[in-house]
């Protein structure tokens, strides 16, 4: 019961002063793994995405430490004090994302080869993403981590703590992500003679990884109930991560018949999943693209 009344509590999180960017708290992780210590796979996965979330550039986190602050801020706004009433020293403004979710598996597995041993370390959370003015529940997403390392002589315990951390922070990577589509899908922010750079932090992807680029359109809403769904998209086509930066990101066109000229500020990314990557056949550019590229 605690938990739900904390969770609840901070579906409305609040930030002193004016920002650009939405600010995003961390509420708790029900643990659903029998053995282990919850408490400190939990501590370890809110340190990570706190980590991750804050080295995006793209919002502000809530600290853990301020919680009670913040909840005496709310107790203002309970009593009428929005931003408009409230004394200019001490102007609240809502917030926006509260992220939250379950720790449903935490194992470590030992296997064996002809070249040596392995520890396979398995991390998964089913995460939930809420607006944090409404409540709304705006995704449900299942995050997994999945990293194997070498047995070395000696040091078992070592490379196993090792295994999960790596897992947990793997898997904290994907939270991370995924709250970023959510709350603001990656986009292009420019394109020159060379490169389509975008929006993403060398935290939040990796040389070699894939986007697919889509064009948005007119915006869709329901007939009957007004909510928007979404919008009107055309496939623009693949790009490839070619070299990361603290803010930015630079990527080349990797599918046939796709040329640097096809993609503009603006247009919209989206990863592809594990399922995808294996299934997807990458083509090299045409020989004219790639004279283009270098």
């Amino acid at each position: 019961m605690k938990s739900r009344i904390a969770i609840l509590l901070l579906l409305l999180t609040w930030s002193i002063g004016a920002t650009a960017k939405p600010v995003v708290a961390i509420g708790e992780f029900e643990h659903r793994v029998r053995g282990g210590s919850s408490t400190t796979h939990a501590e370890v996965l809110k340190d990570r995405i706190l980590d991750l979330i804050h080295n995006s550039n793209k919002f502000e986190v809530v600290e853990r430490d301020r919680l009670k602050d913040l909840l005496k801020e709310m107790q203002l706004v309970d009593a009428g004090m929005t931003e408009g009433d409230a004394p200019e020293s001490n102007r609240l403004k809502a917030a926006g994302f509260l992220i939250y979710g379950s720790i449903l598996q935490s194992s470590l597995s030992v296997s064996s080869t002809a070249d040596g041993k392995y520890v396979k370390s398995v991390f998964e959370v089913q995460i939930r993403y809420s607006d944090g003015q409404s409540g709304k529940l705006l995704a449900v997403k299942t995050c997994k981590g999945d990293v194997t390392r070498t047995l070395l002589p000696g040091e078992d315990n070592k490379v196993k703590k090792d295994a999960l951390v790596a897992a947990i922070q793997d898997a904290a990577l994907h939270v991370v992500n995924g709250l970023v589509d959510v709350a603001m899908p990656i986009k292009v922010v420019s394109v020159n003679d060379r490169y389509i750079t975008v929006a993403l932090s060398e935290e939040q992807t990796y040389v070699g990884e894939q986007f697919e680029v889509y064009e948005l359109g007119e915006e869709l809403t329901d007939p009957d109930t007004g909510e928007v769904l979404g919008n009107d998209e055309e496939r623009i086509g693949l790009i490839e991560v070619v070299r990361t930066g603290a803010k930015l990101t630079r990527c080349k066109p990797c599918e046939e018949g796709v040329f640097l000229e096809d993609f503009d500020k603006g247009m919209v990314l989206r990863r592809l999943t594990k399922k995808a990557v294996k299934q997807q056949k990458t083509k090299r550019p045409k020989q004219s693209s790639l004279k283009m590229l270098r």
